[in-house]
C-alpha cells in the first residue's frame, strides 16, 4: 500500500426534500448497499494483511481507520487514528475521522477540541460548521461558512456546503451562487450541477434543468440519484413515457436493500408516478372503463 484510500460517501441531494441533504457535512449514519459493505471488509482484510507486515505504517493505519468509520467500527477506527497520531502528533486527517466519529456520539466538546488543532483551514472550517449542525445552529454553521468561503473563493467544499446548508432551508438564489462558485473552479463538479439543476427545476426552469441532467448522464448512466432526479422532471413535464423508462432504469440500479431504506417521500413519488403513469397510458390505448 504506497498510497491513502480516500473513499468518499457522497449522498446527493434528490429533487424531493430529504434529511440527508448535507453530503459533504452528514454527521448521521449513511446505510451502506451490501455490496459496497461487502466490498469494504474485502478492503480491510487486504489492509490487515499490510498491517501484519507493517503495524507501524501511518498509510495503512489511515486506510484501515477511514474503512472502520464506513464500517460503523468507531471504536476499531478511533484505535488506528490514536496510534497514528502516537506516530504523528500533527497529522491531520486522523484527527478528522476522531472528530466525526465524537460527532457521532454526539460528543461535541471533545470533536471541538480536536477541530482546533487542525493545521489546514479549510478542513477546521468544514468540521467546525458540521459540530454547529450537529447542535441544531444552523445560523452559526452558515456564518462560520460563508465568512471563510468569502476570504478563500477557490476553496470549492466550502462553497459547497455553503450551497447545501442554503438549499436546505430553501434559499434558492445564494444556494444557486455557492453552486455556481464551485462550477467556476470545476465545470465538470457533479455535485454541483446536480444541486443546481434542482433549483433550476425548483423555479420552474425545466429546460435549464434538462440540459444539466442530461449532460451528467453522459458519464453518469447508472447514477440513481440523477435518474431519480430526471423521473421527476419528466413528471413535471408531463412525459410519461420517458418516466416510465427511467423509473425501469432506476429499479434495475436499485438493490432490495437501497429500495427499503428509499425515502418515504421518495417511495410514495415512485408510487404516484407508476399509478399516473398506467392512467395515461389506458386512456391513450382506447382501454377505458367505459369502452367495454
Amino acid at each position: 500500500m504506497k498510497a491513502y484510500l480516500f473513499i468518499v460517501l457522497l449522498v446527493a441531494c434528490q429533487t424531493i426534500p430529504q434529511d440527508k441533504d448535507l453530503y459533504y457535512l452528514h454527521t448521521h449514519s449513511t446505510k451502506l448497499s451490501e455490496p459496497l459493505i461487502a466490498g469494504l471488509h474485502g478492503v480491510k482484510d487486504a489492509l490487515f494483511t499490510e498491517l501484519v507486515k507493517r503495524p507501524d505504517d501511518s498509510k495503512v493505519l489511515y486506510n484501515l481507520a477511514q474503512v472502520s468509520f464506513l464500517l460503523g467500527e468507531y471504536k476499531r477506527s478511533a484505535m488506528y487514528c490514536r496510534k497514528i497520531l502516537r506516530l504523528d502528533i500533527d497529522f491531520d486527517p486522523a484527527k478528522v475521522i476522531l472528530a466525526k466519529i465524537f460527532l457521532q456520539q454526539h460528543k461535541l466538546e471533545l470533536a471541538t477540541i480536536l477541530t482546533d488543532q487542525l493545521q489546514n483551514e479549510e478542513l477546521r472550517t468544514n468540521l467546525k460548521a458540521q459540530i454547529h449542525i450537529a447542535a441544531g445552529n444552523y445560523a452559526q454553521a452558515i456564518q462560520v461558512l460563508k465568512e471563510k468561503a468569502t476570504k478563500y473563493p477557490d476553496a470549492t467544499t466550502l462553497h459547497m456546503n455553503l450551497g447545501l446548508l442554503y438549499l436546505k432551508f430553501k434559499q434558492l438564489k445564494p444556494a444557486a451562487d455557492a453552486f455556481q462558485q464551485v462550477l467556476q473552479h470545476n465545470r465538470e463538479h457533479s455535485g454541483a450541477l446536480l444541486h443546481l439543476a434542482a433549483i433550476h427545476a425548483q423555479r420552474g426552469e425545466l429546460v435549464a434543468a434538462q440540459t444539466i441532467y442530461r449532460q451528467l448522464m453522459a458519464k453518469r448512466t447508472k447514477d440513481p440519484q440523477l435518474l431519480f432526479n430526471m423521473l421527476v422532471l419528466s413528471k413535471r413535464q408531463q412525459d410519461y413515457q420517458q418516466a416510465a423508462n427511467l423509473l425501469a432504469k432506476h429499479e434495475q440500479l436499485l438493490t432490495r436493500y437501497e429500495q427499503e431504506g428509499l425515502h418515504d417521500q421518495g417511495k410514495q413519488f415512485m408510487r404516484m408516478l407508476r399509478k399516473q403513469f398506467n392512467r395515461t397510458t389506458t386512456i391513450a390505448s382506447g382501454n377505458t372503463p367505459d369502452s367495454g
